[in-house]
Protein backbone atom coordinates (compact mmCIF):
# COMPACT_ATOMS: atom_id res chain seq x y z
CA UNK A 1 0.00 0.00 0.00
CA UNK A 2 2.85 2.28 0.93
CA UNK A 3 4.68 1.45 -2.31
CA UNK A 4 1.55 2.23 -4.36
CA UNK A 5 1.13 5.60 -2.62
CA UNK A 6 4.79 6.41 -3.20
CA UNK A 7 4.49 5.39 -6.85
CA UNK A 8 1.39 7.58 -7.35
CA UNK A 9 3.13 10.49 -5.64
CA UNK A 10 6.17 10.10 -7.87
CA UNK A 11 4.00 9.90 -11.00
CA UNK A 12 2.11 13.00 -9.93
CA UNK A 13 5.34 14.90 -9.33
CA UNK A 14 6.63 13.89 -12.76
CA UNK A 15 3.38 15.03 -14.33
CA UNK A 16 3.60 18.36 -12.48
CA UNK A 17 7.18 18.88 -13.69
CA UNK A 18 6.22 18.07 -17.27
CA UNK A 19 3.27 20.44 -17.13
CA UNK A 20 5.49 23.14 -15.65
CA UNK A 21 8.03 22.71 -18.46
CA UNK A 22 5.32 22.94 -21.10
CA UNK A 23 3.87 26.05 -19.42
CA UNK A 24 7.27 27.75 -19.26
CA UNK A 25 8.00 26.85 -22.87
CA UNK A 26 4.72 28.32 -24.12
CA UNK A 27 5.20 31.41 -21.96
CA UNK A 28 8.67 32.04 -23.42
CA UNK A 29 7.37 31.48 -26.96
CA UNK A 30 4.45 33.86 -26.50
CA UNK A 31 6.70 36.53 -24.95
CA UNK A 32 9.07 36.20 -27.90
CA UNK A 33 6.19 36.45 -30.39
CA UNK A 34 5.03 39.64 -28.68
CA UNK A 35 8.44 41.27 -28.24
CA UNK A 36 10.16 40.37 -31.52
CA UNK A 37 8.04 42.72 -33.71
CA UNK A 38 8.67 45.56 -31.27
CA UNK A 39 12.41 44.87 -31.20
CA UNK A 40 12.47 44.69 -34.99
CA UNK A 41 10.71 48.07 -35.19
CA UNK A 42 13.35 49.56 -32.90
CA UNK A 43 16.07 47.98 -35.06
CA UNK A 44 14.64 49.46 -38.27
CA UNK A 45 14.29 52.90 -36.68
CA UNK A 46 18.02 52.89 -35.85
CA UNK A 47 19.10 51.88 -39.35
CA UNK A 48 20.00 53.97 -42.35
CA UNK A 49 17.17 54.25 -44.87
CA UNK A 50 19.36 52.52 -47.46
CA UNK A 51 19.99 49.56 -45.18
CA UNK A 52 16.33 48.83 -44.50
CA UNK A 53 15.61 48.39 -48.22
CA UNK A 54 18.28 45.77 -48.71
CA UNK A 55 17.20 42.21 -49.46
CA UNK A 56 17.08 40.59 -47.01
CA UNK A 57 16.92 43.55 -44.61
CA UNK A 58 19.31 43.34 -41.66
CA UNK A 59 17.67 42.24 -38.44
CA UNK A 60 20.12 43.97 -36.14
CA UNK A 61 21.23 47.55 -36.82
CA UNK A 62 24.89 47.96 -37.66
CA UNK A 63 26.82 51.07 -36.78
CA UNK A 64 27.58 53.14 -39.84
CA UNK A 65 30.68 55.08 -40.78
CA UNK A 66 31.82 58.39 -39.37
CA UNK A 67 33.52 60.34 -42.17
CA UNK A 68 35.82 63.31 -41.57
CA UNK A 69 36.88 65.63 -44.41
CA UNK A 70 39.91 67.86 -43.92
CA UNK A 71 40.45 70.94 -46.12
CA UNK A 72 43.39 73.36 -45.80
CA UNK A 73 42.86 77.12 -46.24
CA UNK A 74 46.43 78.30 -45.62
CA UNK A 75 46.54 79.57 -49.20
CA UNK A 76 43.71 82.01 -48.42
CA UNK A 77 45.44 83.75 -45.51
CA UNK A 78 45.20 87.10 -47.30
CA UNK A 79 41.41 86.88 -47.41
CA UNK A 80 39.29 88.67 -44.83
CA UNK A 81 37.64 86.78 -41.99
CA UNK A 82 34.24 87.06 -43.64
CA UNK A 83 35.57 85.80 -46.98
CA UNK A 84 37.32 82.88 -45.32
CA UNK A 85 34.19 81.96 -43.34
CA UNK A 86 32.04 82.11 -46.47
CA UNK A 87 34.48 79.90 -48.38
CA UNK A 88 34.42 77.33 -45.60
CA UNK A 89 30.63 77.39 -45.45
CA UNK A 90 30.46 76.76 -49.19
CA UNK A 91 33.02 73.96 -49.10
CA UNK A 92 31.48 72.27 -46.07
CA UNK A 93 28.04 72.29 -47.69
CA UNK A 94 29.39 70.81 -50.91
CA UNK A 95 31.37 68.15 -49.04
CA UNK A 96 28.60 67.06 -46.66
CA UNK A 97 25.82 66.72 -49.21
CA UNK A 98 27.91 65.37 -52.07
CA UNK A 99 29.28 62.56 -49.90
CA UNK A 100 25.89 61.52 -48.52
CA UNK A 101 24.54 61.65 -52.08
CA UNK A 102 27.39 59.81 -53.82
CA UNK A 103 27.91 57.12 -51.17
CA UNK A 104 24.28 56.02 -51.20
CA UNK A 105 25.26 52.35 -51.00
CA UNK A 106 27.22 52.87 -47.79
CA UNK A 107 25.76 53.46 -44.35
CA UNK A 108 27.18 56.84 -43.35
CA UNK A 109 26.01 57.90 -39.91
CA UNK A 110 27.74 61.28 -39.79
CA UNK A 111 30.06 63.52 -41.81
CA UNK A 112 32.42 66.01 -40.20
CA UNK A 113 34.14 68.86 -42.02
CA UNK A 114 37.34 70.42 -40.70
CA UNK A 115 38.81 73.63 -42.06
CA UNK A 116 42.45 74.11 -41.06
CA UNK A 117 44.83 77.03 -41.48
CA UNK A 118 48.56 76.58 -40.88
CA UNK A 119 47.91 73.37 -38.94
CA UNK A 120 45.20 74.87 -36.71
CA UNK A 121 41.54 73.87 -36.95
CA UNK A 122 39.53 77.07 -37.42
CA UNK A 123 36.25 75.69 -38.80
CA UNK A 124 34.06 72.70 -37.91
CA UNK A 125 30.70 71.54 -39.21
CA UNK A 126 28.88 68.25 -38.80
CA UNK A 127 25.92 66.61 -40.50
CA UNK A 128 24.19 63.55 -39.07
CA UNK A 129 23.26 61.09 -41.83
CA UNK A 130 19.50 61.08 -41.27
CA UNK A 131 19.44 64.85 -40.94
CA UNK A 132 21.31 65.36 -44.22
CA UNK A 133 18.95 63.04 -46.07
CA UNK A 134 15.93 64.77 -44.55
CA UNK A 135 17.23 68.11 -45.81
CA UNK A 136 17.61 66.57 -49.27
CA UNK A 137 14.10 65.10 -49.24
CA UNK A 138 12.01 67.71 -47.47
CA UNK A 139 14.25 70.53 -46.27
CA UNK A 140 16.65 73.03 -47.80
CA UNK A 141 17.46 70.87 -50.83
CA UNK A 142 14.07 69.24 -51.37
CA UNK A 143 13.34 68.35 -55.02
CA UNK A 144 16.76 69.62 -56.10
CA UNK A 145 19.44 67.64 -57.93
CA UNK A 146 22.62 67.49 -55.86
CA UNK A 147 25.32 69.28 -57.87
CA UNK A 148 27.85 71.88 -56.83
CA UNK A 149 25.85 74.59 -58.56
CA UNK A 150 22.51 73.74 -56.94
CA UNK A 151 24.11 73.29 -53.51
CA UNK A 152 25.43 76.85 -53.58
CA UNK A 153 22.68 78.52 -55.62
CA UNK A 154 20.34 81.16 -54.10
CA UNK A 155 22.16 81.19 -50.80
CA UNK A 156 20.92 77.74 -49.87
CA UNK A 157 24.26 76.87 -48.30
CA UNK A 158 23.65 79.61 -45.71
CA UNK A 159 20.24 78.13 -44.85
CA UNK A 160 21.81 74.69 -44.57
CA UNK A 161 24.57 76.03 -42.33
CA UNK A 162 21.95 77.57 -40.05
CA UNK A 163 20.22 74.18 -39.78
CA UNK A 164 23.34 72.05 -39.30
CA UNK A 165 25.31 74.54 -37.24
CA UNK A 166 29.05 75.25 -37.39
CA UNK A 167 31.95 76.76 -35.43
CA UNK A 168 34.43 79.26 -36.80
CA UNK A 169 37.31 80.95 -34.98
CA UNK A 170 40.51 82.15 -36.67
CA UNK A 171 42.34 81.85 -33.34
CA UNK A 172 41.62 78.11 -33.35
CA UNK A 173 38.86 75.85 -32.05
CA UNK A 174 39.07 73.82 -28.81
CA UNK A 175 41.12 70.63 -28.81
CA UNK A 176 37.96 68.52 -29.12
CA UNK A 177 37.60 69.79 -32.71
CA UNK A 178 41.14 69.00 -33.85
CA UNK A 179 41.18 67.57 -37.38
CA UNK A 180 42.03 63.84 -37.45
CA UNK A 181 44.76 62.27 -39.53
CA UNK A 182 43.62 61.07 -42.94
CA UNK A 183 43.20 57.34 -43.59
CA UNK A 184 43.38 55.06 -46.61
CA UNK A 185 40.29 52.92 -46.03
CA UNK A 186 38.11 51.91 -48.97
CA UNK A 187 35.47 54.52 -48.13
CA UNK A 188 38.06 57.26 -47.63
CA UNK A 189 39.69 56.35 -50.94
CA UNK A 190 36.34 56.48 -52.75
CA UNK A 191 35.60 59.95 -51.41
CA UNK A 192 39.09 61.22 -52.18
CA UNK A 193 38.64 59.95 -55.73
CA UNK A 194 35.69 62.13 -56.68
CA UNK A 195 35.35 64.98 -54.15
CA UNK A 196 38.20 67.27 -55.33
CA UNK A 197 37.60 66.51 -59.02
CA UNK A 198 33.79 66.49 -59.38
CA UNK A 199 33.09 69.02 -56.61
CA UNK A 200 35.98 71.53 -56.67
CA UNK A 201 36.60 73.24 -53.32
CA UNK A 202 37.99 76.71 -52.66
CA UNK A 203 40.39 75.26 -50.10
CA UNK A 204 42.99 72.56 -50.68
CA UNK A 205 41.61 69.08 -50.14
CA UNK A 206 43.87 67.26 -47.65
CA UNK A 207 42.13 63.92 -47.27
CA UNK A 208 39.44 61.92 -45.56
CA UNK A 209 39.24 59.81 -42.44
CA UNK A 210 36.62 57.06 -41.96
CA UNK A 211 35.88 55.06 -38.83
CA UNK A 212 32.96 53.26 -37.22
CA UNK A 213 30.47 55.69 -35.71
CA UNK A 214 29.40 55.46 -32.08
CA UNK A 215 26.07 53.98 -31.04
CA UNK A 216 24.97 57.42 -29.80
CA UNK A 217 24.90 58.63 -33.41
CA UNK A 218 22.30 55.96 -34.20
CA UNK A 219 20.13 57.15 -31.29
CA UNK A 220 20.31 60.65 -32.79
CA UNK A 221 17.92 59.40 -35.47
CA UNK A 222 15.05 60.00 -33.07
CA UNK A 223 15.97 63.67 -32.73
CA UNK A 224 15.56 64.17 -36.45
CA UNK A 225 12.42 62.04 -36.62
CA UNK A 226 11.04 64.52 -34.11
CA UNK A 227 11.98 67.44 -36.37
CA UNK A 228 10.73 65.92 -39.62
CA UNK A 229 7.18 67.42 -39.51
CA UNK A 230 8.76 70.86 -39.14
CA UNK A 231 10.32 70.42 -42.57
CA UNK A 232 7.22 69.01 -44.24
CA UNK A 233 4.77 71.55 -42.76
CA UNK A 234 7.02 74.57 -42.32
CA UNK A 235 4.18 76.88 -43.38
CA UNK A 236 1.93 75.80 -40.47
CA UNK A 237 3.05 77.87 -37.43
CA UNK A 238 2.11 75.43 -34.66
CA UNK A 239 3.85 72.48 -36.35
CA UNK A 240 6.82 74.63 -37.36
CA UNK A 241 7.24 75.50 -33.69
CA UNK A 242 6.34 72.28 -31.85
CA UNK A 243 6.78 69.57 -34.53
CA UNK A 244 5.62 66.14 -33.31
CA UNK A 245 4.58 67.62 -29.97
CA UNK A 246 1.59 69.06 -31.85
CA UNK A 247 0.33 65.53 -32.52
CA UNK A 248 1.04 64.46 -28.96
CA UNK A 249 -0.91 67.43 -27.64
CA UNK A 250 -3.89 66.66 -29.89
CA UNK A 251 -3.79 63.03 -28.79
CA UNK A 252 -3.66 63.99 -25.12
CA UNK A 253 -6.69 66.24 -25.57
CA UNK A 254 -8.70 63.40 -27.10
CA UNK A 255 -7.52 60.96 -24.42
CA UNK A 256 -8.34 63.35 -21.57
CA UNK A 257 -11.77 64.04 -23.07
CA UNK A 258 -12.42 60.31 -23.45
CA UNK A 259 -11.49 59.58 -19.83
CA UNK A 260 -13.46 62.43 -18.26
CA UNK A 261 -16.60 62.06 -20.34
CA UNK A 262 -16.78 58.28 -20.10
CA UNK A 263 -16.26 58.18 -16.34
CA UNK A 264 -18.76 60.99 -15.68
CA UNK A 265 -21.45 60.13 -18.24
CA UNK A 266 -21.35 56.37 -17.75
CA UNK A 267 -21.53 56.62 -13.97
CA UNK A 268 -24.40 59.13 -14.18
CA UNK A 269 -26.25 56.81 -16.57
CA UNK A 270 -25.65 53.71 -14.47
CA UNK A 271 -26.75 55.25 -11.16
CA UNK A 272 -30.49 55.60 -11.94
CA UNK A 273 -30.47 52.23 -13.71
CA UNK A 274 -29.13 50.61 -10.55
CA UNK A 275 -30.70 52.56 -7.69
CA UNK A 276 -33.58 54.73 -8.89
CA UNK A 277 -35.56 52.80 -11.53
CA UNK A 278 -37.54 49.60 -11.12
CA UNK A 279 -35.87 46.32 -12.01
CA UNK A 280 -37.98 45.73 -15.13
CA UNK A 281 -37.49 49.26 -16.48
CA UNK A 282 -33.79 49.12 -15.68
CA UNK A 283 -33.37 45.79 -17.49
CA UNK A 284 -35.19 47.05 -20.57
CA UNK A 285 -33.06 50.19 -20.76
CA UNK A 286 -29.89 48.23 -20.09
CA UNK A 287 -30.81 45.87 -22.91
CA UNK A 288 -31.25 48.89 -25.18
CA UNK A 289 -27.74 50.11 -24.36
CA UNK A 290 -26.23 46.68 -24.92
CA UNK A 291 -28.02 46.28 -28.28
CA UNK A 292 -26.37 49.48 -29.50
CA UNK A 293 -23.02 47.72 -29.07
CA UNK A 294 -24.00 45.43 -31.95
CA UNK A 295 -24.31 48.30 -34.44
CA UNK A 296 -21.13 48.41 -36.58
CA UNK A 297 -19.46 51.78 -36.91
CA UNK A 298 -19.30 51.40 -40.69
CA UNK A 299 -23.12 51.66 -40.88
CA UNK A 300 -23.30 54.97 -39.01
CA UNK A 301 -20.05 56.72 -39.92
CA UNK A 302 -21.40 58.61 -42.96
CA UNK A 303 -24.53 59.90 -41.16
CA UNK A 304 -22.31 60.84 -38.22
CA UNK A 305 -19.93 62.81 -40.45
CA UNK A 306 -22.89 64.56 -42.15
CA UNK A 307 -24.33 65.42 -38.73
CA UNK A 308 -21.06 66.87 -37.49
CA UNK A 309 -20.71 68.87 -40.73
CA UNK A 310 -24.20 70.31 -40.24
CA UNK A 311 -23.10 71.54 -36.81
CA UNK A 312 -20.14 73.35 -38.39
CA UNK A 313 -17.64 71.14 -36.57
CA UNK A 314 -16.04 69.44 -39.56
CA UNK A 315 -12.23 69.72 -39.52
CA UNK A 316 -12.28 71.12 -35.99
CA UNK A 317 -11.08 69.80 -32.67
CA UNK A 318 -14.66 69.86 -31.40
CA UNK A 319 -15.79 67.57 -34.19
CA UNK A 320 -13.05 65.10 -33.29
CA UNK A 321 -14.29 64.98 -29.68
CA UNK A 322 -18.02 64.53 -30.41
CA UNK A 323 -18.07 60.68 -30.26
CA UNK A 324 -16.69 60.74 -26.72
CA UNK A 325 -19.81 62.59 -25.55
CA UNK A 326 -21.81 59.38 -25.98
CA UNK A 327 -21.51 57.04 -22.96
CA UNK A 328 -20.13 53.61 -23.85
CA UNK A 329 -22.66 50.80 -23.14
CA UNK A 330 -19.98 48.47 -21.82
CA UNK A 331 -18.81 51.03 -19.27
CA UNK A 332 -22.43 51.62 -18.22
CA UNK A 333 -22.75 47.89 -17.71
CA UNK A 334 -19.61 47.84 -15.54
CA UNK A 335 -20.79 50.75 -13.39
CA UNK A 336 -24.29 49.32 -13.01
CA UNK A 337 -22.96 45.91 -12.02
CA UNK A 338 -20.73 47.50 -9.38
CA UNK A 339 -23.50 49.77 -8.06
CA UNK A 340 -25.80 46.75 -7.77
CA UNK A 341 -23.27 45.12 -5.44
CA UNK A 342 -23.20 48.08 -3.04
CA UNK A 343 -25.25 47.04 0.04
CA UNK A 344 -28.59 48.80 0.26
CA UNK A 345 -27.89 49.47 3.94
CA UNK A 346 -25.39 52.15 2.90
CA UNK A 347 -28.02 53.90 0.81
CA UNK A 348 -30.72 53.60 3.48
CA UNK A 349 -28.43 54.96 6.19
CA UNK A 350 -27.54 57.94 4.01
CA UNK A 351 -31.21 58.67 3.32
CA UNK A 352 -31.99 58.55 7.04
CA UNK A 353 -29.24 61.16 7.54
CA UNK A 354 -31.01 63.35 4.98
CA UNK A 355 -28.73 62.74 2.01
CA UNK A 356 -30.26 63.21 -1.42
CA UNK A 357 -29.51 61.27 -4.59
CA UNK A 358 -26.72 63.63 -5.64
CA UNK A 359 -24.95 63.31 -2.30
CA UNK A 360 -25.36 59.53 -2.26
CA UNK A 361 -23.89 59.35 -5.73
CA UNK A 362 -20.94 61.65 -5.07
CA UNK A 363 -20.04 60.74 -1.50
CA UNK A 364 -20.88 57.04 -1.32
CA UNK A 365 -21.04 55.31 -4.70
CA UNK A 366 -18.24 57.12 -6.53
CA UNK A 367 -15.62 56.73 -3.76
CA UNK A 368 -16.47 53.02 -3.61
CA UNK A 369 -16.13 52.78 -7.40
CA UNK A 370 -12.38 53.49 -7.57
CA UNK A 371 -11.55 50.04 -9.04
CA UNK A 372 -14.11 50.55 -11.84
CA UNK A 373 -12.94 54.12 -12.43
CA UNK A 374 -9.33 52.94 -12.79
CA UNK A 375 -10.38 50.26 -15.26
CA UNK A 376 -12.52 52.60 -17.34
CA UNK A 377 -9.76 55.20 -17.28
CA UNK A 378 -7.35 52.62 -18.65
CA UNK A 379 -9.76 51.41 -21.35
CA UNK A 380 -10.64 54.98 -22.33
CA UNK A 381 -6.96 55.91 -22.52
CA UNK A 382 -6.26 52.97 -24.80
CA UNK A 383 -9.30 53.71 -26.97
CA UNK A 384 -8.48 57.41 -27.25
CA UNK A 385 -4.80 56.75 -27.96
CA UNK A 386 -5.47 54.08 -30.57
CA UNK A 387 -8.48 55.62 -32.34
CA UNK A 388 -7.83 56.45 -35.97
CA UNK A 389 -10.76 56.08 -38.33
CA UNK A 390 -13.01 58.81 -36.94
CA UNK A 391 -10.16 61.31 -36.82
CA UNK A 392 -9.27 60.35 -40.38
CA UNK A 393 -12.85 61.07 -41.51
CA UNK A 394 -13.36 64.32 -39.68
CA UNK A 395 -10.00 66.16 -39.89
CA UNK A 396 -7.91 67.17 -42.89
CA UNK A 397 -5.68 69.87 -41.38
CA UNK A 398 -2.23 68.63 -40.29
CA UNK A 399 -2.37 70.75 -37.14
CA UNK A 400 -5.36 68.65 -35.94
CA UNK A 401 -3.84 65.23 -36.49
CA UNK A 402 -3.40 62.80 -33.62
CA UNK A 403 -0.36 60.55 -33.43
CA UNK A 404 -2.02 57.64 -35.24
CA UNK A 405 -3.31 59.85 -38.00
CA UNK A 406 0.04 61.64 -38.31
CA UNK A 407 1.89 58.35 -38.76
CA UNK A 408 -0.48 57.32 -41.53
CA UNK A 409 -0.54 60.67 -43.33
CA UNK A 410 3.22 61.15 -43.14
CA UNK A 411 3.79 57.63 -44.41
CA UNK A 412 1.99 58.61 -47.63
CA UNK A 413 4.59 61.27 -48.46
CA UNK A 414 7.32 60.41 -50.93
CA UNK A 415 9.89 62.03 -48.62
CA UNK A 416 9.06 59.63 -45.77
CA UNK A 417 11.18 56.53 -45.40
CA UNK A 418 10.42 53.38 -43.48
CA UNK A 419 12.90 54.04 -40.67
CA UNK A 420 11.04 57.26 -39.81
CA UNK A 421 7.69 55.45 -39.68
CA UNK A 422 9.16 52.76 -37.44
CA UNK A 423 10.75 55.37 -35.18
CA UNK A 424 7.50 57.27 -34.82
CA UNK A 425 5.62 54.03 -34.15
CA UNK A 426 8.05 53.15 -31.38
CA UNK A 427 7.56 56.59 -29.84
CA UNK A 428 3.80 56.04 -29.93
CA UNK A 429 4.14 52.77 -28.01
CA UNK A 430 6.24 54.22 -25.21
CA UNK A 431 3.35 55.90 -23.29
CA UNK A 432 1.33 52.68 -23.40
CA UNK A 433 4.27 50.61 -22.16
CA UNK A 434 4.98 53.09 -19.37
CA UNK A 435 1.32 53.20 -18.35
CA UNK A 436 1.08 49.43 -18.21
CA UNK A 437 4.33 49.07 -16.25
CA UNK A 438 3.60 51.80 -13.71
CA UNK A 439 -0.03 50.88 -13.06
CA UNK A 440 0.15 47.10 -13.51
CA UNK A 441 -0.68 46.48 -9.83
CA UNK A 442 -3.67 48.84 -9.92
CA UNK A 443 -4.87 47.23 -13.15
CA UNK A 444 -4.80 43.76 -11.63
CA UNK A 445 -6.59 44.86 -8.48
CA UNK A 446 -9.22 46.71 -10.55
CA UNK A 447 -9.96 43.63 -12.65
CA UNK A 448 -10.28 41.50 -9.51
CA UNK A 449 -12.48 44.06 -7.73
CA UNK A 450 -14.76 44.48 -10.72
CA UNK A 451 -15.65 40.81 -10.67
CA UNK A 452 -14.25 40.18 -14.15
CA UNK A 453 -12.49 36.90 -14.54
CA UNK A 454 -9.23 36.89 -16.54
Amino acid sequence: MTQQSSHRRTSRQRGDRALRRVSYTFTVVFIAVILLPLLYMVSLSLQDDNAIYRVPPPILPSRGQSVSVVVDYSGMSSSSSDQLEDAMLRDSTVALYSIIYQQNQDTISEIKFYGVEHGTTVFYSRGQGVNLKMQMRAGVYARIAITQRTLLNSGRYLKSAAVLGYQFNLDGLPAAFTAPATSDSRLAADISGYLPSQYPLQGTFVGTHAETASFIVMLENYIYYFKFPQLVFASIPVISRFSILTYFFNTLITVATAIVTQVVLCSLTAYPLSKLLGRRTSNVMMMFFLITMMIPFASIMIPQVILVKSWGLYNTLGGMLVPWLVPAPFFIFLFKGFFDQVPSEYIDAAKIDGAGNVRIFLQILMPLSKPIIVMITLFSFISGWADFFWYFLISTSPNLWTMNLAVYQLSQLAATKQNFIMGLSVVMMVPMLILTSVFSKQIRSSVMSSGLKG
